[in-house]
This record gives C-alpha cells, structure tokens and sequence, in this order.
C-alpha cells in the first residue's frame, strides 16, 4: 500500500472517530424578575470564546448525563412540540426558536416570582442525535469589595453583587434535554413559582416524568435490604450483590431487569418465595421491569457498600468483598449478635 493510501486510511479513520458531543450553537436570555427586566438576546454566544465555549459544554455534558434527570413525555398536543419540530425541520432559526422558548416561560413566570433566572438554550448532537437542552441556573448574590472615593479619599468597603452565576460545580436542579427526532425527553424540575408549590417546566412545557434512575437504584437498593430483613439474611450482603448485579449489567452494556436481579440475588431452588417478594415490592414501588443504566450513574454508588454498626462502627469497602470471605465475612453468633471479621489488611490509616 502507497504512503498516499495510508495517509487516506488515518484520514478517513480520524473523520469516523467524531467526539460525542458536537455543540453547534447557545444562547443565554436573562429573565430576571427581581429588577422587573427580561434580555431576550438577538445572537447566540460565541462558543470560540474559551471561557463561553467551557461554560456552555460543562453545561450540556452535566445535563445530559445527570442521572438525577427523570424521562418524561409530552402531553398529546403539547404546544412546544410544534416549535420544537418547526426548528428541527428548519423553518425557523435557532435565535427565534429560543426566543420562543424564553418567551413561555416569561408568560408563566411573570409577576409569579422574584428570581433572577439565566436560561441556556443550547442545540447539540450526541452521537448525531439532535438534541437541545433548556437550562435555567438561579441567580446568586455575593458579598464582593469595593473601593470608592468619598471626600476625596480612597475607601475600600462592601457591596453585595446581585445576579451572579451559581458555581459550575453545583448539581443543575432545573433543566430539559430533549430529542429532536423522538420528542424524548429528560428533566429535572425543581424550578417552582413563588405563588404555588407547583413545578415550572413540567407545567409550561406540558410533559409529565417519572422516577429518576438515581431513585430507581435507591429503591431497588432499599428492596434487597428488605427482603432480606424479611426473611432474616444478612442485608449487608443482599445489598452488596445486587449493586454487583448492576454494576455488571452496565459493564456488559445491557439493560438492567428486575427478574434477572431478583434471580441472582436469591440463586437457590429454595428461594423462590423470596423472589416473588423482591419482585412484588419492585411492582409497588413502580421499578420499571427494564432499564438502560449510564456507566456515570453506577460509579459512586454501585461500587461502594457503606455500613454502620449499632455500636458506632462505620466501615467502607468494595461492593464485591462480600462475595470473598478471604476479603471480609460476616459471622452470626449464638446471642444472635453479628462479628465482622476484616482480611489481608497491609497497613491502616487514620482518615479524619
């Protein structure tokens, strides 16, 4: 092969491997109610701005994969599909589709609250997947210094700064991710008027959500401990092994399915009746039979079993030592108390 026909290969390998996420364009209106002024702004930002392109794609990353997010659907007839589909089809610019967007939700909000609310449209691709993403950060107030000139001296005091962009680090509480082509759609609607305990987005953008997969794993977590506290087995072992359970139907990439977990965690012929409860409680507490899990929402708290003692004895360890008695084991005494027997242990550190 020439050195022509390699470098194509390298070419066309290169276009092949495009990175996930392509932001193509954002937008930031003010609306901010406190002052009693709404900015509807006229362009979107500039993403080659380096400090503008890192704020809006944190901003996309984060909401899109925040497991906290719950799926959704639109009502039938919801209004904002109809603005959705006319940007996605191309017959109105993206300036004017997230004017639109912001104009809702000022006629909702207006005169309902004294927030000050910073709402980023943005439209993306993931995985050429067009998406656009409504995310609403409330405004912080700061204590900042400042130095003046009063009878012609220098005076170096304190004012408090209103408006101010709450830190990036912070869990987004209010935002919508939706699918251009399918209408699915991902929220977290925390956003409430001052007037009524009532979500915003939910209600302007017509659409009604269920359980988060953060609350899905809480609640199947809090099933195994059940279960198998009702029919006295250890829970601490329960709840480690359905966390493997989880844990290693994400790594395979496949869907996360009750049936399956309630096999595995209660694997003997004898066990039966424990899996008919495992998946009676899954039911009642409304645990879809079927779940795609993002490998993100798995790294903390399926990997992790924290325990603590009635004696004040708190331990951390990975979720699979329970399945290797050469890692720690866990004895049942004739009083009916428990030991926890910890192996191979090299060196310990004090961590305050």
């Amino acid at each position: 092969m020439s050195e022509e026909e390699n470098n194509m290969d390298v070419d066309i390998s290169l276009e092949e491997k495009k990175p996930a996420f392509e932001i193509s364009a954002s937008i930031l209106h003010i609306l901010d109610y406190s002052a009693h002024n709404t900015l509807f702004s006229e362009a979107s930002l500039n993403l080659e701005d380096g400090l503008i392109g890192r704020v809006v794609t944190r901003l996309v990353r984060k909401v899109h994969r925040d497991v906290d997010g719950h799926d959704g659907t639109f009502e039938a007839d919801a209004p904002y599909v109809k603005v959705l589909d006319a940007y996605n089809r191309g017959e109105i610019s993206f300036t004017a589709f997230s004017k639109q967007t912001a104009a809702m939700f000022d006629t909702a909000l207006r005169d309902k609250t004294v927030k000050t609310l910073d709402l980023f449209v943005s439209s993306y691709h993931y995985d050429d997947v067009p998406y656009v993403s409504l995310v609403f950060l409330e405004g912080q107030s700061s204590l900042v210094p400042y130095s003046g000139n009063e009878n012609g001296l220098l005076v170096n005091t304190i004012e408090e700064k209103r408006g101010i962009f709450p830190s990036l680090n912070r869990r987004v509480s209010s935002y919508a991710v939706i699918n251009l082509l399918s209408h699915e759609i991902r929220i977290n609607d925390a956003l409430k008027w001052d007037t009524e305990d009532k979500n915003v987005l939910s209600s302007v953008l017509h659409c009604t959500f269920g359980q988060s997969t953060k609350e899905v794993l809480t609640s199947l977590i809090a099933i195994a401990d059940e279960v198998a506290r009702d029919y006295d087995e250890n829970p601490v072992v329960s709840v480690s092994r359905i966390k493997q359970c989880i844990n290693a139907a994400v790594q395979e990439e496949r869907p996360v399915e009750t049936e399956e977990l309630a096999r595995e965690l209660f694997p003997a012929e004898e066990d039966v009746p424990k899996q008919k409860a495992f998946l009676k409680k899954t039911a009642e507490k409304q645990v879809p039979a079927q779940m795609e899990v993002a490998p993100s929402a798995i790294r903390t708290q399926m990997k992790k079993q924290r325990i603590a003692t009635d004696t004040g004895i708190e331990i951390s360890f990975p979720a699979e030592y329970t399945a290797d008695p050469d890692m720690i084991s866990f004895i049942n005494e004739e009083d009916g108390s428990i030991s926890i027997s910890i192996h191979h242990i090299g060196h310990i550190t004090n961590r305050n």
